[in-house]
């Protein structure tokens, strides 16, 4: 690995709504690879979804940096996802945004 790159791991997770093709699981993650150093995800996944759906999940993230901020992927989202998990999605990123927050202010301090 490159010495300027410092890969980490982020999750976040949101209970899912009852009643949804995905009802057998309790909760929707999503797990990304991310680089420290400039915020930019180098790969995303969303376990339970299908590959379909997972691969457009990702191809809304892979590559852009999360120092865009939450907003701007939380839009993205809401205008380009119509499904039924698309608010437990939003909700599962918005809690793996806040890690990464954290985690980079205190490698900052």
């Amino acid at each position: 690995m490159d010495a300027d790159k410092k890969l980490y791991l982020f999750s976040g997770m949101a209970l899912l709504p009852e009643k949804t093709d995905l009802s057998r699981h309790k909760y929707l993650t999503i797990i990304m690879e991310i680089d420290l150093c400039d915020g930019i995800i180098r790969s995303c996944d969303v376990p339970i979804y299908c590959d379909l759906h997972k691969k457009f999940v990702a191809s809304l993230f892979v590559g852009e940096s999360l120092d865009r901020g939450y907003e701007y992927f939380s839009k993205e989202m809401d205008e380009r996802i119509h499904s039924i998990t698309k608010n437990t999605l939003i909700q599962a990123f918005q809690s793996l945004y806040n890690r990464y927050i954290a985690v980079r202010k205190s490698n900052r301090e």
